[in-house]
């Protein structure tokens, strides 16, 4: 399950809506948090623009004046919600990730500007936290920063972050380190730490290797924040070689001399790998540069051959114009066969991996052989019929 959590500063500029959308599908986010959406009431079709095709379900907390309205959207199919407690300053969600037994707390937060305000909502949140158990997050503007190093140029009030540390203390909060840079707000050259993600230890010991990461601000004064649960890794990308590179003259050469260059060290197993990846590559580089030529190469043969077909419509050429003629026309079949080749090979690639199942054109290659042959074995029939029929009156029909 992976979080985003961002102080949109209203949620009415369709900019925004594709930019927040744009990175749910770049970073696979199945929860979306919102701050100051300055929105007093949100249907289903309002929020929907930040969200893709899939289904999702939401709660919100209006807005009273231009402060205190939250949003939350989640993927229904990720996360299943059971009940939820809204406060001004903040919109609690409970409930479990599908497959996961584990009660789940999320708590999207937008703190106030006060000392005192703050030091209630740090008492709430407290006692909320006493009274649910199980996993909890805590995300969202909590409008205040831990120590001095998390502002610059502006002043640092260190009342407000010692309340703020003891609340984390106190309920056994603690934090991922935070990648991609060093502050969430900014305003001239003011730059501060205000938005954050905070967890209870039971999240960092089930998933002690999720990413916190701070994106690059575009249409707010903060800065997004996305915690990764679990990549999407499954490897490196596979490397797809062509037969049709054996047949090509330069490519043993640059294979044997890439081979001719390397030296390995450390393991057998190990040097073999790296050996792989070197040949990767080099075979990279090379087919890029190949490609290119490649693409030059037959527009060239192209022009000429236009040509000489047209100086063929007045005059008789040469021999040596003839020699090029054939020269061209067997350089551009020798293209397209590679190319067909190509083409081939990635047809039986997709046809390994993706077969005949359940496609549209299978069943319909199917049914139509079914109506061909019902077709056929119906019209066999009728003609043997009026065989029958015709040979008692002493006729001979052939079919």
């Amino acid at each position: 399950m992976n979080f985003l959590s961002i102080n949109i500063k209203g949620i009415g500029v369709e900019s925004k809506a594709a930019w927040i959308r744009d990175i749910k599908l770049k970073e696979a986010l199945s929860f979306l948090a919102f701050q100051e959406t300055l929105a007093v009431d949100l249907e289903s079709r309002q929020v929907a623009r930040f969200w893709d095709n899939s289904s999702f379900d939401m709660e919100y907390v209006g807005a009273t004046g231009r402060s205190g309205s939250l949003l939350c959207m989640w993927d229904s199919s990720v996360f299943k919600m059971s009940d939820s407690i809204k406060d001004r300053n903040f919109l609690l969600l409970k409930g479990s990730i599908v497959g996961c037994g584990d009660p789940l707390c999320i708590l999207n937060v937008y703190a106030p500007q006060g000392t005192i305000e703050k030091k209630g909502l740090w008492n709430r949140i407290s006692d909320l936290k006493d009274k649910h158990s199980g996993l909890w997050f805590l995300l969202g503007d909590f409008n205040i920063v831990r120590n001095e190093n998390e502002r610059r140029n502006s002043s640092f009030n260190p009342v407000r972050a010692r309340d703020f540390n003891s609340f984390i203390f106190e309920n056994n909060l603690v934090e991922y380190a935070m990648k991609g840079g060093k502050y969430t707000f900014s305003v001239g050259k003011k730059l501060s730490k205000i938005d954050r993600f905070l967890v209870c230890p039971g999240v960092m010991n089930l998933w002690p290797e999720a990413c916190l990461r701070v994106l690059p601000r575009f249409l707010s004064d903060h800065r997004p924040l996305i915690l990764i649960m679990k990549e999407s890794n499954f490897g490196p990308r596979p490397f797809r070689f062509f037969n049709s590179w054996l047949d090509r003259k330069d490519f043993e050469e640059t294979v044997r001399v890439a081979c001719g260059k390397w030296q390995s060290c450390g393991p057998a197993d190990l040097a073999l790998v790296n050996k792989f990846k070197m040949l990767r590559n080099v075979i990279k580089v090379w087919w890029g540069i190949t490609k290119g030529k490649k693409g030059d190469r037959e527009q060239t043969l192209k022009d000429e051959l236009e040509n000489l077909e047209t100086e063929m419509e007045s005059r008789d050429l040469s021999e040596e114009e003839e020699w090029i003629r054939m020269e061209s026309l067997k350089d551009l079949t020798e293209l397209a066969m590679l190319k067909v080749k190509d083409l081939k090979q990635k047809s039986r690639v997709r046809w390994a991996m993706f077969g005949d199942d359940n496609s549209v054109f299978f069943h319909s290659f199917i049914n139509n052989r079914k109506r061909k042959k019902l077709h056929s074995r119906d019209a066999y029939k009728w003609g043997m019929v009026r065989q029958t029929k015709n040979h008692q009156k002493g006729d001979f029909w052939l079919f």
